[in-house]
């Protein structure tokens, strides 16, 4: 039951077939009608990379849209809490029984889990390629992949 996503952003910098998308996140109550007075309405601004076809040609400061594709939400959320979590216990419980000292148990976990943040910066292109996020250009009816740009 995976939908693709789409979030509306501009271009902020153009290199090459990947584009940084500076994209505005807004909070549950940023809707609400007092929240211009409100502390708890907040507005973050992130910035992603996506990926262009060939046949796309974008400027600084375009309006696009941010695709994130089928992806299984659960597979990228294992990837980036999930997984460092079972290396952090893991180490610290495999350093607590071979050198049985509280501080050697934290000095492993974290080696762990410093570990597994290599690996995944090792396998970036791999990672990106299977979750990077894709941009289309903004039309008056949303997202057109097919119709300028196919999607990647």
């Amino acid at each position: 039951m995976s939908q693709n996503i789409y979030k509306r952003g501009i271009v902020k910098a153009v290199n090459g077939s990947r584009l940084t998308v500076v994209i505005d996140r807004y909070s549950a109550c940023a809707s609400c009608h007092a929240a211009a007075t409100c502390a708890t309405s907040e507005r973050k601004q992130i910035a992603v990379e996506a990926q262009v076809s060939p046949n796309c040609h974008f400027a600084v400061g375009d309006a696009v849209y941010v695709s994130t594709g089928d992806k299984n939400p659960m597979t990228s959320i294992m990837l980036g809490y999930g997984l460092p979590l079972i290396a952090l216990i893991m180490g610290c419980v495999a350093a607590r029984a071979i050198t049985r000292s509280d501080i050697m148990a934290a000095i492993g976990g974290l080696c762990a889990t410093a570990a597994y943040f290599l690996m995944l910066w090792i396998f970036k292109p791999r990672i990106d390629r299977a979750f990077g996020c894709v941009a289309f250009p903004c039309t008056d009816q949303g997202p057109q992949p097919n119709d300028h740009c196919p999607h990647i």
